[in-house]
C-alpha cells in the first residue's frame, strides 16, 4: 500500500492520468510506503473520462471538456481534505426551515 501526500490541491477523477513530481519516498512501516509529491498535473490528451459517486458508486461519463456530468456536485471535504462527488440521486435534500 502506498499513501500519497500531495503538496498542492488536486481532485482526482476516474480515468485521469497525471504527472507527479516526487519530493520524497520513505517506509512508514514494513510494507507501507509514503510518497510526498508536488506539481500534480493532468497530462494533455488524458482528460478525465468519468466521475464516481462517493455514496452509491455510480460511474458516469464526464462532459467532453472533462467537467462534472449534469446534476453532479462535490460533497463537503472530509477531515483529510478529500472531496467526494455526488450523483443527483445521492445528494442531500435541501433543508427547509419554517420560521
Amino acid at each position: 500500500m502506498i499513501s500519497l501526500h500531495i503538496d498542492e490541491a488536486h481532485i482526482f477523477k476516474v480515468g485521469e492520468i497525471i504527472h507527479l513530481k516526487v519530493k520524497s519516498c520513505y517506509m512508514q512501516a514494513p510494507g507501507k510506503w509514503r510518497l510526498e509529491v508536488e506539481n500534480v498535473t493532468p497530462l494533455p490528451g488524458h482528460e478525465p473520462t468519468g466521475y464516481g459517486c462517493g455514496v452509491c458508486g455510480l460511474i458516469e461519463a464526464a462532459k467532453p471538456d472533462g467537467s462534472l456530468p449534469e446534476g453532479w456536485h462535490p460533497d463537503e471535504a472530509d477531515e483529510e481534505g478529500t472531496v467526494m462527488w455526488l450523483c443527483p440521486k445521492c445528494q442531500p435534500e435541501p433543508s427547509s426551515e419554517n420560521d
